[in-house]
């Protein structure tokens, strides 16, 4: 790496560039040198930055779906607000979902790829900022992605100062009988791909690792197998920065030794109903990130308000499902080509050895017996 510049990796799409510095005195719409003060970062020096986060758009949901808004995005938004800051951000990732209603069903893929031709018209080609994408459940179709963005890769990494920055997809092994909440896996060649990129990652602090669907999610206990390894050989300390869960959240899961902080942030227009939403910031001091920040926004991107969230306040350890069930339960998940059982929409049926009468509660699911 080079110190002070943001460098490509393999997989990385388009260039990188730090927003020129402002001095600690400078004020973003509502008071960004605030927001950084309450955190305790200030701007200026070269290994200082910030980066965003933006999740879950569904930005083609205009007339149905769970965040339904006519003329979704087509106004005022978010990247108006991204835009305006000042110091302005390194990059802008954009953490998958965003469309809705595509699988690998290949009858969806016309739709998603007009939905992703919306997102580039409304979104992507509004930032001023570079902005890195992956894809989520809800639109994990490479085949519509890369007729809008031919050279966008799936999978990407680069460097900013001593942070590595990693985007995964992790769709490639659904099949078009899955439904859109199957969990994340790894095929062998990305696998792989991650391995090396990280063993040539040694000089970074940080890595911030973006996945739609949190690495804490029960969702996701096979990907947390195959990370394991690649994980616990990364010196430094890991995020994981996601989305999907429509929230703001955090906690630490413990991943091949390593205790891994995972940040869920809430979408642009709200949860479930649209309402007010926001995007996340992330403060980068030598390397480490020192803090998050939320921009609270109304559904047609009007400013609210900053939420300073300190990296100092420990999130809870939140213990695995496969760790917490270990060998006292059969488990059988959709997921991966081990697909014995079906799933009830969004709750996993595992035969507990328990009493036929009890149930397990975790994660806020219910696990019945057989």
């Amino acid at each position: 790496m080079t110190p002070g510049v943001c460098t490509r990796r393999r997989f990385l799409a388009g260039g990188m560039a730090l927003g020129a510095a402002a001095s600690s005195g400078a004020e973003a719409p509502d008071d960004l040198a605030g927001l950084a003060r309450e955190i305790g970062w200030l701007p200026g020096a070269p290994d200082r930055f910030f980066f965003l986060q933006a999740t879950d758009l569904h930005a083609s949901e205009l007339t149905s779906g769970a965040l339904k808004m006519p003329d979704k995005f087509g106004g005022r938004n978010f990247t108006d607000d991204m835009n305006a800051l000042r110091p302005a951000p390194a990059f802008v990732a954009l953490t998958g979902d965003l469309i809705a209603a595509t699988s690998r069903q290949p009858a969806t893929w016309p739709q998603a790829e007009a939905g992703f031709r919306r997102v580039n018209d409304l979104i992507v080609s509004r930032l001023a900022t570079p902005c890195h994408m992956i894809v989520g459940n809800n639109d994990c179709s490479p085949e519509a992605f890369h007729k809008v963005w031919p050279d966008r890769p799936l999978t990407w990494s680069f460097d900013c100062h001593r942070l590595h920055a990693v985007g995964l997809y992790g769709y490639h092994t659904w099949r078009p009988e899955n439904t859109n909440h199957a969990g994340i896996l790894l095929d062998d060649a990305q696998l792989a791909w991650l391995a090396r990129d990280l063993a040539a990652a040694s000089g970074a602090r940080t890595l911030a690792l973006f996945t739609h669907e949190p690495l804490k999610d029960p969702d996701s206990h096979r990907i947390r197998r195959q990370l394991a390894p690649v994980l616990g050989a990364f010196p430094g300390e890991i995020w994981n920065i996601a989305g999907h869960n429509h929230g703001n959240a955090e906690c630490v899961v413990r991943i091949g030794g390593k205790p891994v902080r995972v940040v869920e942030t809430i979408t642009p227009v709200g949860a479930w109903t649209p309402d007010k939403g926001a995007y996340r910031l992330f403060f980068v001091s030598d390397g480490r990130i020192v803090g998050t920040g939320l921009r609270w926004l109304t559904q047609n991107g009007e400013p609210l308000r900053f939420e300073a969230v300190p990296s100092g306040r420990a999130p809870a350890e939140r213990v695995p499902v496969e760790t917490a069930l270990a060998d006292s339960a059969l488990r059988d998940f959709m997921v991966g080509e081990e697909e014995t059982a079906l799933r009830d929409a969004q709750t996993l049926h595992i035969r507990l050895e328990a009493p036929p009468d009890q149930s397990v509660q975790l994660y806020g699911l219910a696990f019945l017996p057989a």
